[in-house]
């Protein structure tokens, strides 16, 4: 402490010097806890599901609710270009697709848009397996989880993921990149370079399994044509204008059961315009298990095997 000449006085008062001592000591605990709030709003940010299709049960009810009443174009992005949109959040479609489900959007009970359901891959010459050859593109984040999640999917089927080089190829394959958000075509679209997409966000081994299902050939599961025998969509609580994603597919289930556990179903607030349920199951018992974002379940993996002949 300084003097009125300038020198230095020593601090004499014992009860002054532990209130200096109390305020660096508060300071330095104020400067650590916001550095960890940052780092804790960063971090939840980074995995942070980009679409209501990726939100679990299990997530926080904040973010659950947040996520929900965005407006989708702020999460997944609607359109992706001038010939590709996104319907259910995460499922891409050509120009022509979506031309058919504009004109079809007068009743959301029923979806024509895709004939072919099943746009299965073929089976390789080598190997004689169902395969699907993909390109990891430098912009993945995460490669090693993508591959745990295609590792996840062959140890339960008899499909198999096969990297190849980038470069011009006769034969259909995917390309996984780190696009704006979580989305995928469904199924083989015969065309090369068919994109999945792993923003930001979408690096959880449940999102990945979701998207590659999606790859495989599945749909929502709360889409398939017999699911009002098991849920019932409640329309006033849903967004304006995302009354589309609830549409029922007339899909093949392959006689597998209704699994209101798969990793292909919604959870029960998804698209909901107020935090409450836009899903409520018949059965008031299985309401908790909507929107699993942790395994395969055995139904996932039949309907796949049953699909493939495996």
């Amino acid at each position: 402490m300084a003097g009125k000449d300038g020198s230095h006085v020593p601090i004499t008062n014992t009860n002054t010097l532990r209130l200096i001592l109390t305020v660096l000591l508060l300071q330095s605990i104020l400067t650590l806890v916001r550095a960890r709030a940052v780092e804790s709003v960063e971090t939840a940010a980074a995995h942070m599901p980009l679409c209501p299709a990726h939100v679990s049960e299990d997530d926080d009810p904040k973010m659950k609710t947040l996520i929900n009443t965005l407006p989708l174009e702020l999460l997944n992005p609607p359109k992706i270009d001038d010939d590709k949109h996104l319907f259910e959040g995460d499922i891409v479609m050509d120009g022509q697709e979506w031309h058919y489900l504009e004109r079809d959007n007068s009743s959301a009970t029923t979806r024509k848009a895709i004939k072919n359901v099943a746009r299965l891959w073929p089976v390789d010459a080598t190997s004689g397996w169902p395969t699907i050859h993909y390109v990891m593109t430098y912009s993945v984040l995460d490669p090693l989880k993508v591959r745990d999640a295609m590792d996840v999917w062959e140890k339960s089927t008899c499909v198999k993921f096969v990297k190849i080089s980038d470069g011009i190829h006769t034969r259909p394959f995917i390309k996984v990149k780190s696009g704006s958000g979580c989305y995928s075509f469904v199924g083989n679209m015969r065309s090369n370079a068919q994109v999945i997409s792993l923003g930001q966000g979408c690096y959880n081994l449940g999102t990945i399994l979701h998207e590659l299902g999606h790859v495989l050939g599945l749909y929502h599961e709360q889409s398939r044509a017999d699911r009002n025998d098991y849920i019932g969509i409640n329309f006033t609580n849903v967004q304006s204008n995302m009354e589309k994603n609830f549409l029922k597919e007339k899909t093949k289930h392959y006689g597998v059961e209704y699994d209101f556990t798969s990793i292909m179903h919604y959870h029960s607030t998804a698209f909901s315009k107020n935090g409450r349920s836009t899903i409520v199951t018949k059965d008031p018992t299985k309401q908790i298990y909507l929107g699993q974002r942790s395994s395969l379940t055995f139904r996932d993996v039949n309907v796949v095997n049953q699909m493939y002949s495996c």
